[in-house]
């Protein structure tokens, strides 16, 4: 297997946990994922998702970075909707931060 298929395939493991709202395990998927993925899309799209899991788990620290990881990486790039819903997360974790 490829980088991007092992990225990929563990990826869609984290979804299915962060729909189970076991966001801490989804959290290291999410982080597996990042790491074998080889195009940035995948990268960005599971640092993204993790940072939805750290939102979730009221660690806006965290969640803020990784938004801003993934906007960095060329998240949403391609997807004006995904843009919105970082740039609105970290806007959320800033006000959650003062």
């Amino acid at each position: 297997m490829k980088g991007d298929e092992i990225g990929l395939e563990v990826k869609k493991q984290a979804n299915y946990l962060f729909v189970d709202k076991k966001y801490e395990e989804a959290i290291g998927y999410y982080t597996v994922a990042s790491r074998f993925g080889q195009s940035t899309q995948i990268v960005a799209d599971s640092i993204a998702n993790r940072s939805a899991c750290f939102e979730s788990l009221q660690n806006n620290v965290a969640a803020l970075l990784d938004c801003k990881a993934a906007l960095s990486y060329g998240f949403g790039h391609d997807n004006e909707s995904k843009q919105k819903k970082a740039e609105a997360r970290i806007s959320k974790c800033e006000s959650n931060l003062g």
